[in-house]
């Protein structure tokens, strides 16, 4: 709602008024919206993208946000779930030639909003990429929709989210100048026209010791080709675990991560022998694991990797029920994966839907490269530990 003030006169020149008064206007917002990508200004457009599969747990979901602007003289662009500036969770995008970043904020009125961090709150923002092309600006990022941060506002998945936006000039120490564009009334539908019912199911679960968590999940749920793994360990730079009963000829899968939450990896490998697996793509095979996400929160390396049930790979094995596996993790650095520093045994039960599409392959390759020349001390011999995986079919 806004207040005005009225009396008589021109717009060159305003005469004293004969009566006056003062009245409230409401002005409702705009309908609905949908429209992607959505024009908040002439020279500005906000786009979206919700990230598949959407996980069970809703608040799980991922939208990434791509901001772009055509003004020559704008360097950032912002856009804030509210209706004002007053308690908003702003989201901004910083893009000066080479200079680019995004930050998490929090507006309580008609001032800078203050970065999370100076809040008691976190940085939730993933930077993703950035472009100039054409004179536009892009700078794309993501977010879960319920971070679990008090200074963020949960994003809708069932109705609307209210959105503010502004662009302007240049930012200096993080702080972005006076923005010479602005508007609010958006009602956007970030999930609108999505299917929810067919969404990925909960992880499963199994604590195989004190310091080794592995999640897993298949889907779609109704005809799965997927599965998602996610490790969780600490105090060691590598986990890995090996579809097989034994170690040589098992397929193997290695990730990797620094102390400092950087330098992820994950590797797709083949065992031919008791001693560091060389990678698929050394033989006649291909890397088909994708790493989705790396992170460390209180001390827990967490990695989250995805793979094909079947890859058609020689060197992968087939995801069907009763998959035995292996595991271990272990010390080590960017330069060398050394030997497992602990193991242990662990029965898991994965549910599943029907897997009869799946088929075998029918040989599994398992030459030994002589070129190889193991990590491991030569005397360590992974302790094999098998975890009977029973996959529940769910009609």
């Amino acid at each position: 709602s806004t207040q005005s003030t009225w009396g008589p006169g021109s717009n060159q020149s305003p005469q004293q008024h004969i009566s006056k008064g003062t009245s409230t206007f409401s002005f409702a917002p705009l309908p609905p919206t949908r429209v992607n990508p959505l024009s908040l200004d002439s020279g500005l457009q906000l786009s979206w993208q919700i990230l598949q599969p959407i996980p069970a747990n809703i608040d799980d979901a991922v939208v990434r946000f791509t901001l772009s602007w055509s003004r020559s003289d704008a360097n950032w662009a912002a856009i804030g779930i509210g209706t004002s500036m007053t308690n908003s969770d702003i989201m901004m995008a910083y893009l000066d030639g080479t200079k680019v970043s995004v930050t998490d904020r929090y507006a309580t009125g008609q001032q800078v909003p203050a970065l999370d961090t100076t809040r008691s709150g976190f940085s939730d923002l993933v930077y993703e990429n950035s472009s100039t092309s054409n004179g536009w600006k892009k700078v794309t990022f993501s977010r879960k929709i319920s971070t679990g941060d008090s200074q963020d506002s949960v994003i809708s998945t069932t109705g609307i989210t209210p959105i503010i936006w502004a662009y302007g000039p240049s930012m200096s120490d993080d702080t972005p100048a006076q923005h010479f564009s602005r508007g609010s009334g958006f009602q956007v539908e970030f999930f609108g026209g999505l299917d929810l019912s067919a969404r990925a199911p909960v992880l499963d679960k199994n604590v195989v010791d004190n310091r080794l968590t592995l999640e897993w999940a298949v889907f779609p749920p109704s005809r799965p080709t997927d599965i998602r793994i996610t490790i969780s360990w600490s105090g060691t730079y590598w986990a890995g675990f090996g579809i097989g009963t034994q170690m040589k000829g098992a397929d193997i899968i290695i990730v990797t991560l620094n102390s400092d939450g950087t330098g992820a990896t994950a590797t797709d490998r083949y065992a031919e022998a008791n001693s560091l697996p060389p990678l698929d793509t050394s033989g006649n095979g291909f890397n088909n694991v994708i790493l989705e996400s790396a992170s460390i929160v209180n001390g827990i390396k967490r990695v989250t990797i995805r793979r094909l049930l079947n890859t058609g790979d020689p060197r992968d094995a087939v995801i069907t029920k009763n998959t035995n596996i292996i595991w271990a993790y272990g010390p080590g650095d960017s330069s060398a994966i050394q030997g497992h520093s602990n193991q242990g045994k662990s029965s898991i039960s994965l549910a599943i839907t029907d897997t009869s599409e799946i088929k075998l392959n029918a040989t599994q390759n398992s030459t030994k490269s002589e070129g190889f020349r193991s990590c491991f001390r030569p005397h360590v011999i992974l302790v094999i530990i098998l975890l009977n995986m029973i996959f529940t079919t769910i009609i």
